[in-house]
């Protein structure tokens, strides 16, 4: 008895159709779990970067140097932080997530203090009275109801599900610390200035906030160089906490020249001091004072020549970069006179130069402690420097 082929065909194609209907909705189902995940993955990452990005750009805003002899602590701390939420708000809406612009809540803006803000068991609580100054920003971003709404999924709607709410934390600090103990001679030019400062003042008007005359004084505000506020636009005629560092120059204890020194191969020419104002010191400056740059420490100082003497002429120049980070050496004495002065460095500083007015033996020069970061920097042990870092002190944390 033969066997009915056409027939158990026909029946073999026939079945195909009830088996599609039954698995239509699984599969519809799973084509909308894979591409809405996709699209869910991709707004995560970026709002997740949009809140890194947020939180390090507040966090940049909070690199106030401390020390002991800040003038108010509350005043320099409100500062910080107002300028940290401005500026964490506006890099947040530079960003999206899925094609939507984030606005960042102030709700959701924590500034603080944090001993060890990398200790991931430690929580964030606003600065309050009493604290050191804020260093750390944590920023929460969203794509929800409360703000930039939430995200719209396209292939889940057929089961019911057309909106996911996303959130996206970051926390980022300013690490203090500053172990510099002078600059290369390879790299780019450097923010070393030829203008060498007291150590014996400086660490005095560290310690108390007092100049070299016994006052103090804070009628600058200063902050930080930005796309949006560059010098000398960052630098105000009102206090801001942190005092000014006045009567640097003429420096009644220091031979004429008043701290004028060379930071490259010895000269006299004032033009060759308006190049190292402007523009720092170049290689073959550094490379002058050995293949290791100028390298300076309390335990193996530098010597630097004197210059010829902080002329009229070069006020302009030190006018033009009020407001802009720079570094000054730091020297503990000195030998000689005049252009023959020889002085011992044993640190480094950083500054930013808030008025140069005067001329002639009636020159003033107004400085404020900053934080600077010269990638020319070099580290190491034995450290006389403060606030001089060779890269970023900023971190992401969390």
């Amino acid at each position: 008895m033969g066997l009915n082929v056409k027939n158990r065909s026909g029946v073999r194609r026939g079945a195909v159709a009830p088996l599609v209907a039954v698995l239509i909705v699984p599969l519809l189902a799973m084509v909308a779990f894979c591409v809405d995940l996709g699209y869910v993955v991709r707004v995560k990452t970026e709002l997740q970067n949009a809140a890194d990005a947020a939180a390090l750009a507040g966090a940049a805003n909070l690199m106030t140097p401390t020390f002991a002899g800040i003038s108010n602590t509350t005043t320099a701390a409100n500062a910080s932080m107002t300028s940290a939420r401005t500026i964490a708000k506006k890099f947040a809406l530079l960003n999206s997530a899925g094609s939507a612009p984030l606005n960042l809540l102030d709700a959701d803006i924590v500034v603080g203090y944090m001993a060890n803000p990398t200790n991931q068991q430690q929580s964030l609580s606003a600065w309050s009275a009493g604290n050191s100054l804020p260093n750390t920003v944590q920023v929460m971003l969203r794509r929800d109801s409360t703000a930039n709404t939430p995200v719209s999924l396209f292939f889940a709607r057929i089961l019911g599900i057309s909106t996911w709410n996303c959130t996206a934390s970051a926390t980022a600090a300013f690490v203090q610390g500053s172990t510099v103990t002078g600059f290369k001679s390879n790299g780019p030019n450097g923010l070393l200035l030829p203008l060498a400062i007291d150590a014996s003042y400086w660490n005095s008007f560290i310690a108390t906030g007092q100049s070299p005359d016994g006052t103090t004084s804070d009628t600058y505000s200063v902050t930080l160089p930005s796309s949006s506020t560059g010098a000398p636009g960052n630098v105000s005629s009102n206090a801001d906490g942190i005092p000014e560092f006045n009567n640097t120059y003429p420096n009644n204890n220091s031979p004429g020249n008043f701290g004028l020194v060379d930071i490259g191969p010895p000269s006299n020419s004032t033009p060759t001091f308006r190049d190292w104002i402007d523009s720092g010191p170049t290689q073959a400056d550094l490379s002058y004072f050995g293949s290791n740059g100028l390298q300076a420490t309390p335990s193996s100082p530098a010597t630097l020549k004197g210059g010829p003497g902080l002329k009229s002429t070069l006020i302009s120049d030190l006018a033009s970069i009020v407001g802009e980070p720079r570094i000054v050496p730091l020297f503990s004495n000195y030998s000689g006179n005049g252009s023959n002065t020889q002085y011992t460095i044993i640190g480094f500083a950083g500054i930013t130069i808030v008025s140069a007015t005067g001329h002639g033996s009636n020159i003033q020069l107004v400085v404020q402690p900053m934080v600077v970061t010269d990638l020319t920097a070099t580290t190491g042990t034995g450290s006389g420097s403060q606030f001089v870092y060779p890269q970023t002190p900023l971190t992401l944390t969390r």
